[in-house]
């Protein structure tokens, strides 16, 4: 209850039982903690982990984590914890794979089986994972857009151009707000009413845009999209 209840950290409780007379050292309580999870919380994180692969969709991110000391030695102070969930219809599974770098090889393992929707951000190793169908998101296509603006002056084409681009975002975004409270046969098919053209409208938008502004060696790049 101290430790995770009320996120106190073990030398506190340690000194909490000192104040009672008790002598149980933090040393005590982390093997207490790593036993408990190895006997009891492993085997659901597995089960959570096998339900997970065999979802329509997972969501992945990453985040970096400081770590002080290394039990396998490693001086590498900047360790990654990888986050994977499924799709908010779905019963809620949301799992944390911590692992000592960013490397391919992390998530790759851990979706090892997975044959689903992938949604990542831009993040190259996510690209680079095999036999899934990869899903972008649109809040973090929208951010390139607004750093775009912040770094143009104001009336320039580009800064133009990108304004554009982010008003037909927002628009996007108020319409689907509509469809929460759908089934998700309604949704769909509001989705590929009012939706569809709008993305084709920005579809063509970005096609443009690249043609203006970006090296001829970033132009053509593929962008598809599915509302089905």
């Amino acid at each position: 209850n101290d430790k995770y209840a009320k996120a106190l950290p073990l030398y506190r409780i340690e000194q909490s039982f000192a104040n009672i007379g008790a002598d149980i050292s933090r040393q005590t309580m982390s093997n207490w903690l790593l036993k408990a999870s190895d006997k009891y919380l492993s085997p659901i994180y597995d089960q959570m982990k096998s339900d997970l692969i065999t979802r329509d969709i997972i969501h992945a991110d990453e985040t970096r984590v400081q770590v002080l000391n290394h039990q396998d030695g490693s001086d590498n102070i900047q360790s990654t914890m990888w986050l994977y969930r499924s799709g908010h219809i779905d019963d809620n599974v949301i799992i944390y794979d911590y692992q000592p770098g960013r490397k391919q090889e992390y998530p790759e393992a851990f979706l090892d089986g997975f044959a689903g929707y992938l949604q990542s951000d831009g993040y190259q190793v996510y690209k680079n994972i095999t036999n899934v169908t990869q899903v972008g998101c649109l809040a973090h296509g929208r951010r390139k857009f607004t750093d775009a603006l912040k770094t143009m002056g104001k009336k320039t084409e580009g800064a133009k151009a990108s304004a554009q681009i982010l008003k037909m975002i927002a628009k996007i975004f108020t319409l689907d707000r509509k469809t929460e409270n759908l089934s998700l046969d309604d949704k769909q098919k509001y989705r590929i009413y009012h939706l569809t053209p709008l993305f084709d409208e920005l579809y063509n938008e970005l096609d443009e845009a690249s043609k203006k502004f970006l090296p001829k060696s970033a132009v053509g790049k593929a962008i598809t999209y599915n509302l089905n």
